[in-house]
């Protein structure tokens, strides 16, 4: 099967202290006023010391809190023309090129710190996410891999190499990554969500339902989880099962026409013709392309499935995730 992940998102890294910190994820923190005192602060110091690469640093991180990406990235750049070993500018510089959607830029930057630091496992994540997002997922793996390397206990690189396995149809290894991820948090609903979708890949149906129900126990809103138990359950002939799990799945999504399909494919099998028509009817509404015929055998839907994204578990995130 295809995809359904990962990334959502540009994930950016924080500062934890505002002298030595990288931007990442915006988290609580000083509100506005707060953050445009400290620009007011570090434009004195500038003023008086010009040749400083710091400040421009801490007015840049400032300026990236109050989502003024392209003064940031200006203050990024004169802290390295003051200091151009200034590895935390470049990192920061770079998570700011992604918000501005310049890409390339932004994986220069990466580059450039694992050229003197191969151990920079930040770097090596924001790599692999953008290598992702193109859908190269050998070199995300790759990328995904060295991050581990650099930090075993970093889950959502794991979650991003699962993905990238099981887009290039590695199961079991996709399989073995959310593994590790649920031995240190089983309650992980993104991991049993996908490592279900992982196993009924394999066709391995009950240990997909297995994965899949705990998954919604966990969390009844995550419509993917209830499509991947209807289509699990449709392959592992419990029509009657099927029915109220695609059930589910519609109310949450209801422009899925595969659900509409499968439930209609499982009401055909338990004799209700009539209904069954109807779902087929409003398949072919949602995905005028589908190729709908009673006595066919069930289509390959391998594309259509994707993973969870771990930043957004209530989306499916397409082949080639947006960067915000």
């Amino acid at each position: 099967m295809r995809k359904y992940f990962l990334y959502s998102f540009v994930a950016l890294t924080l500062f934890s202290c505002i002298s030595s910190q990288s931007v990442t994820e915006k988290t609580a923190g000083p509100d506005e006023n707060a953050w445009r005192k400290q620009i007011k602060k570090q434009s004195q110091v500038i003023e008086k010391h010009p040749n400083w690469a710091e400040p421009f640093q801490l007015r840049g991180y400032a300026f990236y809190q109050v989502e003024d990406y392209v003064a940031a990235a200006k203050d990024f750049d004169m802290a390295l023309e003051q200091d151009p070993n200034y590895m935390l500018a470049y990192f920061n510089r770079g998570m700011t090129y992604l918000k501005l959607h310049k890409t390339h830029e932004a994986a220069s930057d990466f580059h450039t710190i694992l050229q003197r630091d191969s151990s920079h496992f930040k770097s090596h994540f924001q790599l692999g996410k953008l290598y992702f997002a193109e859908k190269n997922y050998a070199k995300a793996e790759e990328a995904f891999s060295n991050t581990l390397k650099a930090n075993n206990e970093y889950p959502l690189a794991r979650h991003y190499r699962a993905a990238c396995c099981f887009y290039q149809e590695k199961h079991e290894s996709a399989i073995r990554d959310l593994t590790h991820i649920l031995y240190a948090k089983p309650e992980d609903m993104v991991a049993l969500t996908n490592r279900g979708l992982a196993q009924l890949s394999m066709r391995e149906w009950e240990y997909a339902l297995m994965d899949l129900g705990k998954a919604i126990k966990l969390d009844s809103t995550v419509g993917p989880a209830w499509y991947y138990q209807g289509l699990a359950q449709v392959e592992a002939t419990k029509y009657d099962l099927a029915i109220p799990s695609l059930t589910k799945a519609i109310r949450i999504d209801p422009q899925n026409a595969y659900a509409y399909f499968y439930r209609g494919y499982a009401k055909l099998k338990m004799g209700q013709s009539a209904a069954a028509r109807a779902d087929f009817d409003q398949a072919r509404l949602k995905n005028p392309s589908l190729n709908i015929l009673e006595d066919a055998p069930l289509p390959d839907t391998r594309d259509q499935n994707l993973m969870l994204d771990p930043a957004s578990p209530r989306k499916q995130t397409n082949k080639a995730p947006s960067q915000d």
